[in-house]
C-alpha cells in the first residue's frame, strides 16, 4: 500500500493494486481486496496489459467465493489474453475458469512466522520508502534507479 504513491497512473500501479487485491484476498481482508480490486478493474478498462491483473481479481474473488465475479474477470482475462496472444495468462484463465466451473475453492493461504522473512522483507522495504520519496519533478531519477544502501 505504501507503494502506491509512487505510482499514480500506468501498467505499473495496476499491477501494484492487482497484487495488492490478490494478497488481500488471500489473507481474507475483504475491505483492502475491494478497494484495490475496484481501482485495478477500472483500470484495465483503459490501460493496456489488463488480462494478467484480471486474473489476479478473478482468484481474488474466488477467494471470498463471489463466483459470477470471479468468472467476468476470469472471461474477461482469457479474452484479452488470448487478443494479445499472452499465451500464460491464456492458460491461467483457463485453468481458473475449469476450477469456477465446479465452484473449486482457492487454495489457503499460509500464515507466515511472527518475525520471519516476510516480516523481515516488509520492515526493509517501509524503511526504504521513508528513506526514498517519490520525485516531485518527473526529470528527477525514479524511485527504481535510486543507490541501495
Amino acid at each position: 500500500e505504501k507503494t502506491l504513491e509512487l505510482f499514480p497512473a500506468g501498467v505499473e500501479r495496476m499491477s501494484v493494486l492487482a497484487s495488492l487485491a490478490r494478497a488481500a484476498a488471500v489473507a481474507r481482508d475483504r475491505l483492502r481486496f475491494e478497494r484495490a480490486a475496484v481501482e485495478a478493474d477500472a483500470m484495465t478498462e483503459r490501460t493496456p496489459g489488463g488480462e494478467s491483473v484480471l486474473y489476479q481479481l478473478a482468484e481474488g474473488a474466488r477467494c471470498f467465493e463471489q463466483w459470477d465475479r470471479a468468472n467476468a474477470w476470469a472471461d474477461r482475462a482469457l479474452e484479452l489474453a488470448t487478443a494479445s496472444g499472452n499465451k500464460s495468462v491464456v492458460r491461467l484463465a483457463g485453468d481458473l475458469l475449469v476450477a469456477l466451473s465446479v465452484r473449486e475453492m482457492a487454495p489457503a493461504g499460509e500464515i507466515p512466522e511472527l518475525g520471519g522473512p516476510v516480516d523481515q522483507l516488509v520492515d526493509l522495504v517501509l524503511r526504504r520508502l521513508k528513506k526514498h520519496t517519490a520525485p516531485r519533478d518527473r526529470r528527477a531519477v525514479p524511485p527504481e534507479q535510486f543507490p541501495v544502501y
